[in-house]
């Protein structure tokens, strides 16, 4: 088998670039072919630090597990100017203390301060301003116990203000109320009104720490 060693392999033609088995290599660009496949093996990973698109759909940008108690938790996205819709999945999210609700705060300076002003507007709830955005029912509060974590996804719309000076989230999912031990839907939406773009978040309790053991995954949301 013969074996070629080079530093560097330039176009003969100009603007042609250079194919290598019907793949074409040109301008720092890689070209698969019409009915070509690109194949990634068996624990290979793609990390993407810079702006994923034509592939539309949930890009895959984190996974995060806490391993103790913690007050906040406080998620600065990723690449904030990449996206500008987002899609969190938080799994076995308990709180410590009962008869609590969890909320959310955002910040539109990379978590050095979260927004603590009327600029919220729950819809579930009442439809009238707040100070934080409520991630479920408040009149609803949460177990406080390892067997009965919160399990839902948040998603947010336009957080980079595009064409609306106003960020959309809502939730879906599932908890077990404190009060009753019966089993809600995790159901909330509202729109944030902001001055700037947002590029982090805050998620508390309305008293004592979010157990450890949570674990969530961040997506940028990609359109067609």
């Amino acid at each position: 088998m013969s074996e070629v060693k080079v530093d560097t392999i330039s176009e003969r033609t100009a603007a042609n670039g250079v194919a290598v088995d019907g793949v074409t290599i040109k301008d720092s660009g890689l070209t698969i072919p019409s009915g070509g496949t690109l194949t990634i093996a068996s624990g290979a990973t793609i990390a993407n630090s810079g702006t994923a698109t034509g592939l539309g759909g949930l890009i895959p940008i984190s996974e995060t597990a806490t391993s103790s108690d913690a007050a906040n938790i406080d998620i600065v996205f990723p690449s904030p100017t990449s996206y500008n819709n987002y899609k969190i999945e938080f799994e076995n999210l308990n709180v410590a203390t009962t008869n609590t609700y969890i909320i959310m705060e955002f910040s539109e300076d990379s978590g050095s301060s979260f927004i603590t002003t009327s600029n919220y507007w729950n819809v579930m709830i009442g439809g009238s301003t707040t100070t934080h955005a409520s991630l479920m029912r408040e009149d609803i509060t949460v177990q406080s116990n390892a067997t009965y974590p919160v399990t839902f996804a948040l998603e947010l719309h336009n957080i980079n203000c595009e064409g609306a000076s106003s960020v959309w989230w809502k939730t879906f999912g599932t908890f077990v109320c404190y009060a009753n031990g019966l089993m809600y839907d995790v159901n909330a939406l509202g729109r944030y009104a902001p001055n700037n773009a947002i590029n982090a978040l805050r998620i508390h309790s309305t008293s004592g720490d979010i157990k450890s053991g949570l674990r969530y995954k961040i997506y940028g949301v990609v359109d067609v």
